[in-house]
């Protein structure tokens, strides 16, 4: 799909790799957002999964774990979630 539909943007001297990493977020857009949206439980939960695997890897790496507190103080929580609908409006 990708190397279909923004072929033009491929610059030259990009391998077939740079352009897929450069170009892979709108991979996620139309045509197949509802379907990522529709994806079954069990498949969110083993994207979850791998997800917070890997951000516990890089906290780790990172060294910033244990830092809950200093968020808490620092960040203001948002409690605006998006609706299904909404973001499905413009499929």
């Amino acid at each position: 799909y990708l190397r279909k539909e923004f072929t033009s943007e491929k610059k030259d001297g990009w391998t077939d790799e740079q352009f897929i990493y450069k170009t892979r977020k709108k991979g996620f857009g139309n045509p197949f957002k509802s379907r990522f949206w529709n994806l079954p439980d069990a498949v969110k939960d083993e994207i979850g999964k791998e997800l917070e695997e890997k951000m516990i890897f890089l906290f780790d790496k990172l060294n910033v774990k244990n830092t809950k507190n200093h968020a808490q103080n620092t960040l203001t929580a948002s409690q605006d979630l998006p609706s299904l609908e909404s973001e499905l409006e413009y499929c």
